[in-house]
Formats: C-alpha cells, sequence, structure tokens
C-alpha cells in the first residue's frame, strides 16, 4: 500500500545520521509530482502532508499553467521550490531529455517521402474544437493533410497509412515515430499556447525513425537490429520563442507564426515538395551532427536532475 511505501522509505532515510551544521551529509530533496497527490492528500496537496524529513521539497509538473493554473497557485507556496516548462519556475524543465546526434542515421530518401503533412491529435477535447483543430482544417483545405489520431481523424489516404498502437508505451512511440517519418512535414500543434511550453511533439519529428529487424543469415549468427532514425520537417504552432531556443539548428522547424496566414504557410509547404534542395535546407543539420552530440539551449543539453542538485546545493548552502 501507499502507506507502507511510504514507512519504508522514511525508515531507511532516518537509519543514517545526519547533521545540520556541516556540510558532512548530502542534501536531501522529497520531489513530488502534483498530479498523484489527489489521493493521498486534500487540496491543496501541500508538501507538509508526508513525514519524509529531508532538507529541502521540490514539487514538479510537466503539464501546461494553462490547464493546471489554479492547481500550481495553491500548491507551489508549500514547497521549497518548483519545476514545471514556465520559465517563471524555480528550476524550468523540458519535455525533451537530450540527444545524442551517433543515433541521427541516415534520411529517407526525399524521393520516397509522402507529399503531404501528417497531424496526430490522441486526447479530444470537450466544448467544441480548439484552435490547433479549426487551424488544421483551414491547412487542410489548401494541401494536403493527412490526420491519423483519434480526433477528427482521415479515413482514407492513398498510401494506407495507418496509426498503430504498441503492446507497450515505448513500442506506441516508436510506432507513431514510424509513421511520422513517411511524410514531408509533421503538423506538431501545442494543445495550449504559453512561455515555455514546448511538448515532445516537435521532437517526435526531429528523432521519428523506423525499426528494422535484420534476420541472422544462419543459426550461428547472432540476429542484429537497427534502429534508423529518420527525421521529417516539423511545422510547429506555439511558443515560437521558446521552441527556437531548443531548435539544434534555426531552420530545423517551420514555425506558423512565421507565415500571415495559413494559406502563406501552405504555398511554402508546396514549394519544399516541389523542390528537393529547398526542403533538404530543413533536413541539413541532421548530417552536421551525425556521430557527435547536438547542441542547443541547457534545457536539453544539461540534464534534469543535474540542475536539481545544483538548485539543492545552492539553495541548503549559499
Amino acid at each position: 500500500s501507499k502507506a507502507d511505501w511510504m514507512n519504508t522509505l522514511q525508515s531507511k532515510f532516518t537509519q543514517t545520521q545526519r547533521s545540520d551544521n556541516s556540510h558532512c551529509c548530502p542534501v536531501t530533496v522529497s520531489m513530488y509530482h502534483i498530479h498523484t497527490w489527489g489521493a493521498l492528500s486534500k487540496w491543496p496537496h501541500g508538501s507538509n502532508k508526508t513525514a519524509l524529513p529531508t532538507d529541502l521539497t521540490l514539487v514538479e509538473s510537466e503539464e501546461s499553467h494553462t490547464r493546471f493554473g489554479r492547481l500550481f497557485r495553491a500548491s507551489f507556496p508549500h514547497y521549497d521550490g518548483n519545476s514545471t516548462t514556465h520559465p517563471s519556475s524555480t528550476i524550468q524543465r523540458s519535455y525533451f531529455r537530450g540527444w545524442n546526434g551517433t543515433t541521427l542515421l541516415p534520411l529517407r530518401p526525399f524521393d520516397k517521402l509522402i507529399k503531404a503533412g501528417v497531424f496526430i491529435a490522441s486526447t479530444c477535447h470537450r466544448g467544441g474544437e480548439t484552435k490547433r483543430l479549426q487551424l488544421v482544417r483551414e491547412l487542410q483545405s489548401y494541401i494536403r493533410i493527412d490526420s491519423l489520431g483519434k480526433c477528427m481523424t482521415t479515413r482514407q489516404n492513398p498510401e494506407g497509412v495507418v496509426l498503430r498502437k504498441g503492446s507497450t508505451e515505448q513500442e506506441t512511440l516508436q510506432l507513431k515515430q514510424e509513421t511520422i517519418s513517411r511524410y514531408m512535414f509533421y503538423l506538431a500543434f501545442e494543445n495550449s499556447f504559453e512561455p515555455g511550453y514546448v511538448t515532445e511533439k516537435v521532437f517526435d519529428a526531429l528523432i521519428a525513425g523506423n525499426k528494422w529487424l535484420l534476420l541472422s543469415l544462419c543459426k550461428k549468427l547472432r540476429c542484429v537490429i537497427f534502429v534508423l532514425y529518420v527525421g521529417t520537417v516539423p511545422i510547429y504552432l506555439g511558443s515560437t520563442p521558446d521552441c527556437k531556443k531548443l531548435m539544434p539548428h534555426p531552420k530545423a522547424a517551420v514555425y506558423v507564426s512565421d507565415f500571415p496566414d495559413m494559406r502563406a504557410l501552405a504555398g511554402y509547404m508546396q514549394s519544399l515538395m516541389d523542390n528537393e534542395a529547398l526542403y533538404e535546407q530543413h533536413r541539413q543539420w541532421r548530417r552536421q551532427h551525425v556521430g557527435s552530440i547536438v547542441q542547443g539551449s541547457d534545457l536539453v543539453t544539461k540534464s534534469w536532475p543535474c540542475r536539481v542538485c545544483e538548485w539543492a546545493a545552492k539553495k541548503k548552502y549559499g
């Protein structure tokens, strides 16, 4: 039970003698995921609801301030710090955990890509169409966009592409990336438009890949598995300034906010479909980073746990 788990954790923690007057002991931080507090404590879910005797308390969430602002404003003051995607957070975080260029292997050839964009929305919001769905429909009136998620699903496409679900969350993600990689564009449209809120959508396009299983040539040879990551070009709608900070190259993505309207965006997408050289300018960064660490913002190049540790040490010892 949750109570037994908490008691066991506290028992193990207090076995170590601690001193508040010296640097002899490591700084300890109890970290709480705010969305799991419902079953353990009453509103507004403060850290005083637990008995963990840590030096500092930190509350975290990857969700939108627009959607969960009421919860955040009420709960966060009860903790020593908070970590969300918003720039106002004590420790700003990113959906994306960073990447290594050694995984960025050959791209799918230009002439093998489906000359269209793909949109995937797994969550259908109540109360009518959201702004992003309205913009997708408008874009569809000018250019081919296949919608393969649960919302606004395109029932048929000439290539017979469908979005499959795997037996695990990781497999489902790989299948999603495989589907994305078949198209020239992926519509990475955010649910919420707010500072710092850049989810995994745009990165799904950049690292979209296919998984190929090569059977052994004979019984004596081991089976060899190659994972090939073949990126597509994301069309991003959201907090453009924050997204640009996280991108490995200025042309890694195309931004809706850079165009006066959806007609103009569709015209630019069509020009890329018709001109391989122009299209490949948006994927050139991949070839430059094969075999090396992809540079970018500290939010993706420095791990979140490391930044938490730096905050804790500074908070405790100055």
